[in-house]
């Protein structure tokens, strides 16, 4: 369960040239035992159609990470040796569909504008971070003195916010500062368990389950909850 992975199938050989140099160059592809391949197939278009403008850089086409039936059911079907259908072609396709968390629409102009100088605010939070390192224990919280202080920060190295989006954000920067907080001070395993209470396809799963006691069940309660 969760969203369609990346499609990732491919194998690298890396090949070292002179000067330091190397060539990456796609050897082969991985196969499961039916047959399927996961790869997928990007077709780069370009960003730019008019003849009147300059070409840009060519695109990917990124794939669908949360794929519809319609969509799928044009890919390549396989069978598990349960006799399970999959598809290939496209990277791995979940029995149930659960997208991630989004953030609220009260959030979306502070991401807006912060995501042209992200780097720099990284760079800012990250630095912050490491100021709090030495004062905190694994179960701090977010305080609206360090919301207050990292605005100045971001004021003073250049990123300009508007005070009220940057508070009606409040709980996306509690979350960015209180990872990189537990990241730098304990770790990634703390960082990680620290995000769970967030995490909606984590809590999915759970709930799934506690109601299926083998894996037919699992299957067969997927099979429901993707028809409601």
């Amino acid at each position: 369960m969760g969203t369609t992975s990346f499609g990732k199938g491919l194998v690298q050989t890396v090949f070292p040239l002179e000067g330091g140099w190397a060539l990456k160059l796609t050897t082969a592809k991985w196969y499961t035992p039916s047959g399927r391949s996961i790869q997928k197939e990007q077709k780069w278009h370009p960003s730019v159609t008019s003849d009147e403008q300059p070409q840009t850089p060519l695109q990917p086409d990124l794939p669908d990470s949360v794929e519809q039936d319609s969509v799928k059911k044009n890919r390549p079907a396989y069978k598990s040796d349960a006799g399970r259908v999959v598809y290939g072609g496209g990277g791995i396709t979940p029995d149930l569909i659960v997208s991630e968390d989004t953030i609220t629409s009260a959030e979306q102009p502070f991401a807006k504008t912060i995501a042209p100088k992200f780097p720099l605010v990284n760079s800012v939070i990250s630095d912050y971070a490491l100021q709090l390192k030495g004062t905190v224990h694994p179960d701090f919280k977010v305080t609206p003195e360090w919301r207050d202080t990292l605005y100045q920060r971001l004021t003073k190295a250049g990123v300009t916010v508007d005070r009220k989006e940057y508070d009606a954000a409040s709980r996306l920067v509690d979350q960015m500062l209180g990872q990189k907080v537990a990241t730098i001070a304990f770790g990634d395993s703390t960082a990680f368990r620290r995000g769970i209470p967030e995490d909606v396809q984590l809590d999915r799963a759970i709930e799934l389950l506690k109601k299926g006691q083998t894996q037919k069940d699992l299957f067969a309660l997927a099979q429901v909850q993707r028809k409601q």
